[in-house]
């Protein structure tokens, strides 16, 4: 029972910055449309805003386009979910961007 307490204290939190983990399905997942083009999908848990979602995004793609990059779409939509909190439905942000 200790266990899972604090298992469901670690991920209860607003996700860090990183790749997509899999587990819980929070993260960045990049997919490389043409030669300088890609699409972001960032997805949080229940307590990411979309100001955040936005400054990751914002993150990946200026690791993606180091010479910087205009963005040509973004979408916010509501996936998921099985109750409230860190479990409720879960923000994804959804970007298309174009490396200069």
């Amino acid at each position: 029972m200790r266990y899972l307490i604090i298992l469901l204290f670690l991920f209860s939190c607003a996700n860090p910055y990183g790749k997509h983990n899999g587990l819980f399905g929070t993260g960045y997942k990049d997919t490389k449309i043409s030669e300088n083009k890609y699409r972001i999908i960032y997805q949080g848990n229940g307590y990411t805003s979309k100001s955040v979602l936005v400054d990751y995004n914002s993150r990946r793609s200026s690791e993606l386009c180091p010479k910087g990059y205009s963005k040509l779409s973004e979408e916010l939509e509501l996936v998921g979910g099985l109750g409230g909190g860190a479990f409720a439905a879960m923000p994804e942000l959804t970007t298309i961007i174009q490396c200069k």
